[in-house]
């Protein structure tokens, strides 16, 4: 039960971590392309922060739930399911457009998920 929070935790964060990131690069769209401006834009936007200690957090979950599950099953549902969260937030935080391919592909992944998990 265990593996399974830190599965879960995993996924979260991973998800968190891509769409904080959006969100602190949206207040970014200006920033110059030079290593200390860019450097400095990063550590003072919070998001950003917030994003990269979720990826971390993402990791340290991660290389416990390793321990536990073979990579051929872990890696591909913890992208599968960062992919479906990551896709429905954006729709919800971002307004981002969302197609009918991209809800056709939604369901595939859906489906591959049931599939690796039973395996």
């Amino acid at each position: 039960m265990k593996i399974f929070f830190l599965f879960l935790g995993n996924i979260l964060f991973n998800a968190s971590g891509n769409l904080l990131m959006k969100m602190g690069m949206r207040s970014e769209e200006k920033l110059e392309f030079s290593f200390f401006s860019v450097l400095n834009g990063l550590i003072l936007n919070p998001a950003l922060v917030a994003g990269v200690t979720c990826y971390f957090l993402s990791l340290v979950c991660y290389i416990f739930v390793l321990r536990r599950l073979n990579l051929s099953i872990a890696y591909p549902i913890l992208v599968s399911c960062s992919i479906m969260i990551v896709g429905a937030m954006s729709k919800l935080l971002f307004r981002e457009a969302i197609s009918i391919a991209q809800i056709a592909g939604y369901c595939f992944i859906l489906i591959g998920i049931f599939i690796i998990g039973r395996a």
